[in-house]
């Protein structure tokens, strides 16, 4: 797993063509055999034609080396058994981590964005989004679909006008909940991919009853794989090809920078509607499930792709529980916002990224917020966008780091935040590191890195500086901030997985760790290494551990960590295992 290949680009040409395949992989394949490349991660296989059948093909020219797919997994949905890959590149990761972590403030926080005035529904959000870009960014996708779909219609015995099956083929598009529908020619449909075709046509229903004949029409024919109809067959294809266009553009470019109630939660395969059911059993739960079914796939907290870096969510689920903080800071950034005419749904983006980035210069502040706002598309774009109303979100950017009273609240907040800061940092990050799954560190993550979305998380890693703060930490210096707590918890993580690759393998076990409090989270790998962190640790540190316990498997163990000693099996004090750091990394001594 030392070396992967990032196949990207593949994806724009026809791998499923034989001379395709062998002209593009060539080269890759060329240098697996010569032991240079390990692995390879495979990104947005959903817009292949054929996702199975290529990663079938890969398996066999590379023997069955270690793959994982850039794949966003939606709710509930797995990868589909059939495909030949250890597993995801870890979106679903951040996303179960989050809803683990995320503190249950969510009336409140609602409460607040629906007094901006924005749309306070995720669900009309994305359904406007979704329309948004097949209106304007898919069009040309859209009536090609049009095209073949009238074609096949018509090959069928169906007449059916363009326009009632564009707008039902909207109506579908915009209702889709998953990138791929998984349908392959030749073959019968899968249950799940009925289900899923079936869902969209009743939304659209539900929503145009007009539309009811070529809804219809529409539903068998993308549902007919064993079509021999040239039109119908590309159908099929190319419908699934645009439903994963639909929700990156809808979803995680339109939606993710609209909906601002708690950006946190904004992330690439990531569920902004977890603030609603803070619990961490979605986490036991998908690992669980990743310890089973891929157990070396992927797992990550921050990629060259996430909206914005590991360390920045971790310091907006920590402010997020400091409500008090939290309104009066908004509170100094809605009034610049007004006197500035910019509207308060994108103020309440600024606020959060000044405090999730804190400190940061008022070039990338600005820069990101030049993106973001033409992401939204609602009031700028990146074609025919309005400059005067740019201007007035960057002059707002730079009034917040301007010397005067908002820098000034904000940098007293952030620093008084910064013991839950820690907590969720830490907690985050070795819990990412110890879950089933391959863990993957994005460049510069060892510490903290408090980057935006790209390019700023392209910027140059300074790892002579991580190297340097390494040794003096392995020589036994005392730790002196977070990004030494981070890099410490960071390294003796990675060190024990290659000590230990048994025990974190293919046929390594997964058990979450009962506890008393709702503080702390846990579990234990093969029955052996218990990993401990803390949730909500800006009330836990209000309340004290007051006589909370975690139930550890019955022998000695010792806190990889801290050296602090062993703790006996069974009902372990909370107190005590977190009395120098809010994450533990207990090792089971031998008999």
């Amino acid at each position: 797993y030392r070396r992967f290949f990032d196949v990207d680009t593949l994806v724009a040409v026809r791998v499923e063509l034989d001379h395709v395949f062998d002209a593009t992989h060539a080269l890759l394949l060329r240098l697996h055999h010569r032991g240079v490349i390990d692995g390879f991660r495979i990104d947005h296989p959903d817009g292949l034609a054929d996702p199975q059948g290529y990663l079938a093909r890969l398996r066999d020219a590379t023997d069955g080396a270690w793959v994982v797919v850039e794949k966003i997994l939606e709710g509930d949905e797995a990868l589909p058994a059939e495909w030949a890959t250890a597993g995801t590149t870890g979106y679903d990761a951040i996303r179960a981590l989050s809803d683990a972590l995320v503190p249950p403030v969510g009336a409140a926080l609602d409460e607040l964005w629906r007094k901006t005035g924005a749309e306070a529904s995720l669900a009309t959000t994305e359904l406007e989004a979704k329309r948004h870009v097949l209106d304007v960014l898919l069009k040309p996708e859209l009536r090609r679909l049009v095209r073949r779909a009238a074609s096949a219609a018509a090959e069928a015995g169906h007449v059916v006008r363009d326009a009632d099956l564009e707008a039902a083929l909207t109506e579908m598009l915009v209702r889709v909940r998953t990138y791929r529908a998984y349908i392959r020619l030749d073959e019968p449909p899968r249950d799940d991919a009925v289900n899923a075709i079936e869902e969209m046509r009743a939304g659209a229903q539900r929503a145009r009853p007009d539309l009811a004949r070529p809804l219809a029409v529409l539903r068998d024919l993308l549902l007919d794989s064993t079509t021999s109809s040239e039109a119908g067959r590309d159908l099929v294809v190319r419908f699934q090809q645009v439903c994963g266009p639909v929700m990156a553009k809808g979803v995680e470019d339109t939606t993710f920078y609209r909906f601002n109630r708690l950006i946190a939660l904004n992330e690439v395969g990531g569920d902004p509607g977890a603030l609603e059911r803070p619990d961490d059993r979605a986490l036991h739960a998908w690992a669980e499930r990743q310890s089973l079914t891929t157990p070396t796939g992927m797992t990550t907290l921050s990629t060259h792709d996430t909206k914005r870096g590991e360390d920045v969510r971790a310091a907006l689920l920590a402010a997020a529980e400091d409500l008090d903080g939290w309104r009066s800071l908004w509170t100094l950034v809605r009034k610049a916002a007004a006197e500035l005419s910019v509207d308060e749904p994108t103020a309440y983006l600024v606020m959060q990224t000044l405090v999730g980035t804190w400190p940061i210069t008022v070039d990338r502040l600005g820069d990101y917020l030049e993106k973001a706002v033409r992401e939204a598309k609602q009031h700028t774009a990146w074609t025919d966008g309005d400059e005067e109303y740019e201007r007035q979100v960057l002059e707002l950017a730079a009034r917040c780091l301007a010397e005067g009273e908002i820098a000034t609240a904000a940098g007293a907040w952030v620093t008084q935040l910064q013991p839950a800061i820690r907590g969720v940092t830490l907690t985050s990050k070795l819990l990412q590191l110890m879950l089933p799954g391959v863990p993957d560190v994005y460049q510069g993550c060892e510490t903290v890195e408090r980057s935006l979305v790209d390019p700023d998380n392209r910027r140059p890693v300074d790892y002579a500086e991580r190297l340097r703060r390494l040794e003096r930490l392995d020589s036994g210096a005392t730790r002196r901030d977070l990004d030494d707590d981070k890099l410490w918890v960071t390294s003796t993580a990675l060190r024990l997985r290659r000590q230990r690759p048994e025990q974190f393998g293919a046929a390594a076990t997964y058990r979450r760790l009962p506890t008393t409090s709702r503080h702390a989270i846990g579990f234990v790998r093969s029955e052996q290494i218990a990993v401990l962190g803390t949730r909500w640790p800006a009330a836990q540190s209000r309340s004290g551990w007051a006589g909370a316990t975690v139930s550890l498997p019955d022998g000695a163990w010792t806190d990889l960590l801290t050296g602090s000693g062993v703790v006996g099996g069974g009902a372990a004090a909370c107190e005590g295992l977190f009395a120098e750091l809010p994450v533990a990394l207990l090792v089971r001594e031998a008999e």
